[in-house]
């Protein structure tokens, strides 16, 4: 059975450098292997299926089967943070003084996480557990804000150093605007999984994350398992000492199989071949009272869950909202396809991968006080340094979860995800009496049309039946600090109309539009 570990070590090399390449978006993304890859991913697949999307169900069968059949399998194999994570227990040498022993689980712990999680969202619509400790999640935004601008900068150096000698081979990368909040919690983030790793192994797999509590719940139920042979086993400790999990006590010559993350180091390392998978079915009735212990933790859980979902968020949301500011303008303004800003908050999860995908590199995700708790982590419209391309629907062909719904590029042309608003006192042409036509000239749906103002100058005015708030104007708006016009964002999308004709010009006999 030693051929397990060469396969497991390909499947996951391979998968863990595809995401690798997915994220890291050097070139543009291909959204076929982007649906191919997070496919099978849990949260994303439950999301999906609990948004009445068949392929989330498809999703979620595929490794639900594939764990009842034989283990955590998913976590070996197809998470790209469990490979990441395996990459800091490799540097830690066999030799080492640090070795890892059997730890009994948190059952309370590591089964309480993922129906917390889980009731939460599908009860709550809240999906801050998921956006913290999903894997996938994790290791998207870990990517996107901190290995792509590592990896961005070796090729932008690359491609100047290539540039000064003639050479246009290599092609620069652009970054989206990164918020120092996101950068600092991601990098602390990455700083926890890889020590953690280091020192103890798949901690943070059979602790804090949902999937990994999910899976384990459901490996009790595997039809095949690995399995110590008493007999065959002389207590060395070789298998405790490899097992990244902490699951095998050699003592007792015992295998806690829920906790297995099914990497085969155990089975790899065994000269006397007393690790293998055996058959439930066929093997002798024991007393679990582990799993008794898991049985009790999942309700006690549930019971805390009702708690926390019946009083704690109404009494935090009773005492915080005095110091929440009134702020008129509504900050948030998510991509097309989203729908609404509530349907995006409950379906996004914050991965990354729009982000990173974003040509024109529009969508960020940010902290700052003007957003609430559900939102932090999730990407918006940041019109300050990009606006939406007018014919780009990428970020909706690569959402994983379907917080981003899939729509075409003449659905888009009249998806009105915001409206401009027109301040004059900020305009320039006011201000200086200087002309400005650059709000006008960058509008794709001539939303924004010029009138006559004074001393043969024009000054904008918005359309607001014609307007999709795709950010065009207020990005290029030359007033500063405050910009003369800025899109406000709809709470739910609504659909412009298409402009019966290009560059028509204001009737001089109507009445000033102000």
């Amino acid at each position: 059975m030693k051929y397990l570990k060469i396969v497991r070590l390909t499947v996951s090399i391979t998968v863990f450098c595809l995401f690798l390449w997915l994220f890291l978006a050097l070139v543009p993304v291909n959204t076929k292997l982007a649906n191919v890859l997070t496919y099978l991913q849990v949260t994303p697949a439950y999301i999906r299926w609990a948004a009445g999307i068949g392929s989330g169900l498809i999703g979620l069968l595929v490794v639900t089967g594939l764990t009842l059949l034989a283990g955590r399998v998913y976590c070996s194999s197809l998470c790209p943070l469990g490979t990441m994570q395996d990459v800091a227990i490799k540097l830690k040498s066999q030799k080492s003084k640090i070795k890892n022993k059997y730890k009994k689980p948190l059952n309370w712990l590591r089964f309480g996480i993922p129906l917390l999680a889980l009731l939460a969202y599908h009860f709550g619509r809240k999906a801050e557990p998921l956006m913290v400790l999903d894997p996938y999640t994790e290791f998207g935004r870990i990517t996107t804000e901190i290995i792509k601008p590592a990896a961005a900068f070796v090729v932008n150096a690359v491609s100047y150093a290539l540039g000064q000698a003639g050479i246009s081979a290599v092609r620069p990368v652009t970054m989206h605007f990164q918020d120092p909040g996101i950068v600092i919690i991601s990098a602390v983030m990455l700083a926890l999984l890889l020590g953690t790793a280091f020192f103890r192994g798949r901690l943070f797999c059979n602790t804090l994350c949902p999937v990994g509590g999910f899976l384990g719940a459901l490996s009790y139920l595997s039809v095949f398992k690995l399995a110590m042979d008493g007999d065959k086993c002389n207590s060395c400790g070789l298998c405790g000492r490899l097992c990244k999990a902490e699951c095998i006590d050699t003592q007792a010559k015992k295998l806690d199989f829920s906790k297995c993350v099914s990497c085969y180091n155990c089975v790899n390392i065994c000269n006397r071949g007393a690790i293998s998978y055996k058959t439930r079915f066929f093997r002798k009735k024991e007393v679990n009272t582990e799993r008794r212990e898991t049985i009790k933790a999942i309700f006690g859980t549930a019971a805390a869950a009702v708690i926390y979902l019946s009083f704690i968020p109404k009494a935090f949301a009773e005492g915080a909202a005095s110091l929440i500011p009134v702020i008129k303008k509504n900050p948030v303004i998510v991509p097309p396809g989203a729908g609404s800003i509530q349907r995006f908050r409950e379906m996004c999860t914050g991965c990354g991968l729009c982000v990173t995908a974003c040509p024109s590199k529009v969508l960020t995700p940010q902290v700052h006080n003007k957003r609430g708790i559900i939102e932090q982590f999730q990407p918006a419209m940041d019109y300050q340094h990009s606006y939406c391309s007018f014919n780009c629907v990428i970020c909706s062909q690569v959402c994983p979860t379907g917080a981003i719904k899939e729509i075409t590029v003449e659905e888009k042309h009249i998806k009105a995800v915001g409206e401009a608003k027109y301040i004059k006192e900020n305009c320039v042409v006011v201000t200086n009496g200087k002309p400005c036509v650059v709000c006008d000239e960058h509008c794709p749906t001539k939303a924004i049309m010029l009138v006559r103002y004074k001393n043969g100058l024009q000054i904008p005015y918005v359309r607001e039946h014609l307007c999709i708030g795709c950010g065009a104007c207020e990005k290029t708006c030359p007033a500063a600090p405050n910009k003369a016009i800025y899109v406000e964002g709809h709470q739910k999308h609504k659909t412009a109309e298409k402009p019966k004709s290009i560059g028509v010009k204001w009737e001089e006999t109507r009445d000033f539009p102000f």
